[in-house]
């Protein structure tokens, strides 16, 4: 894994997912660029960023922590960039 890239819904981020996010970032430290896409209504990407502040482990653990929160996420790789393979079932909208 290249990267993570989180992709979150405009409408459903709010304080406490920040502060989940941020939370889970601080326990699964690591080397792995984290992204972040910023989905407008139908899933249309609207920002797309690279944070520079939390590099994270992408472990079992910290996938299960996204998958509490309900955040989709998308592991990126040299082979994947651009059009990178989504490893979540869960939706925006769920």
């Amino acid at each position: 894994t290249q990267a993570v890239q989180l992709i979150l819904s405009a409408e459903g981020i709010n304080k406490r997912l920040v502060d989940e996010i941020a939370k889970l970032c601080r326990l699964h430290e690591g080397k792995c660029p984290l992204h972040f896409l910023l989905a407008g209504p139908e899933r249309a990407p609207m920002v797309h960023t690279i944070t520079k502040r939390y590099r994270i482990s992408p472990t079992k653990a910290f996938f299960q922590g996204l998958d509490k929160l309900r955040v989709t996420y998308t592991l990126l790789t040299n082979k994947s960039r651009g059009n990178g393979k989504s490893y979540l079932a869960n939706s925006l909208s769920s």
